[in-house]
């Protein structure tokens, strides 16, 4: 559906074709501001839940400021670009914080800091076809690791998947996926892939070129 209604890089298809398939798989995608990240996450949700009718999706944002603030602007432009013409609708509900589809299904959005007041994660105890972790290096550690048992809904074959996108940092993504604390490079699980985005990955070019000129102004 996206390849065709949406102008991917080559990286996003290929990260497309990764979380497509009916195999489970765990994604980390990005290394680099501009990569097209959020877009990427974006189109994924949305096109997940058109393809399987009354299907729970999840994004998990550091906070829920972040999300109402960036993502959902993301997620509004990209559902616009979509939506050219074929006749479904999402309403933003804030109040569950729920982006529901007229085709009944359901995006949850969730905040991923820790909090004392929930030290085991119970608003993520949720049962999702697949979730989205945006700017993973920002999000608690426990919140991956409480998310990954509850993506067990499963429709038409098609099996669980966990999309992380994020810029480098330190932290536990960097542990897991890239350099462990020994220095070392860690064994991935099989389903665990890496897609590197940079900023000349960006299909929109004119954009890329001007945000590396600013990137290249910064210490």
């Amino acid at each position: 559906m996206i390849e065709h209604e949406f102008k991917l890089s080559k990286k996003q298809y290929k990260a497309i074709r990764l979380l497509s398939d009916d195999s489970k798989c765990e994604l980390l995608y990005g290394g680099a501001a501009g990569g097209g990240k959020s877009v990427l996450g974006c189109a994924w949700q949305i096109a997940r839940r058109l393809s399987f009718a009354k299907s729970h999706g999840l994004i998990i944002r550091q906070t829920r400021k972040d999300f109402y603030s960036t993502v959902l602007i993301t997620f509004n432009k990209v559902a616009e670009l979509l939506n050219m013409g074929t006749g479904w609708s999402f309403t933003i509900n804030e109040q569950k914080d729920e982006i529901q589809f007229s085709n009944g299904s359901i995006i949850f959005i969730r905040d991923g800091a820790f909090k004392p007041s929930d030290p085991q994660y119970d608003r993520l105890k949720l049962e999702v076809m697949d979730a989205w972790i945006e700017e993973g290096t920002q999000v608690d550690e426990r919140a991956y690791i409480a998310i990954r048992p509850r993506i067990r809904e499963i429709h038409g074959g098609k099996y669980s998947k966990l999309l992380i996108t994020t810029n480098p940092g330190r932290g536990w993504i960097k542990r897991r996926f890239i350099k462990n604390d020994d220095g070392n490079v860690p064994k991935l699980e099989p389903h665990q892939c890496i897609i590197q985005a940079l900023v000349s990955d960006n299909p929109d070019k004119e954009f890329a070129i001007n945000y590396a000129e600013s990137l290249s102004q910064l210490d």
